[in-house]
């Protein structure tokens, strides 16, 4: 058995692990090599786009526990990292963290303002 094969899109031979297995061929390897499929992939992806949102709008829903699940997961199992990450963001980014609390603080005040006047006149 060989080795190798001739890609049927752009013509070079090229070692079988740069296949995609396929089984329905007798070699078990497809006829386009990976690095062809990926850009014939990326021109459907470009030429209809809307279509391949839908699919993964539908897909994310249709597991959307199982994905939930997988994301608890692994944020237990990189807590550390998660963290160590957040904690360095707010040390390179205390302009945009003063900036967002003095906001968050104005609509707070506002909010108990209106609530203290509706207070009054209820």
């Amino acid at each position: 058995m060989s080795d190798a094969k001739k890609c049927l899109w752009c013509g070079e031979v090229k070692p079988l692990d740069e296949f995609n297995r396929y089984q329905r061929n007798s070699d078990g390897h497809a006829n386009v090599c990976r690095e062809c499929d990926r850009e014939a992939q990326r021109k459907r992806r470009m030429a209809d786009p809307e279509r391949y949102r839908e699919y993964g709008r539908k897909s994310y829903y249709k597991n959307h526990e199982a994905n939930l699940e997988r994301k608890r997961e692994h944020y237990r199992e990189h807590r550390e990292e998660y963290i160590a990450r957040s904690t360095k963001w707010h040390q390179e980014h205390k302009d945009i963290m003063r900036a967002y609390k003095k906001a968050y603080d104005k609509r707070r005040n506002a909010r108990k303002a209106l609530e203290k006047l509706r207070g009054m006149t209820a």
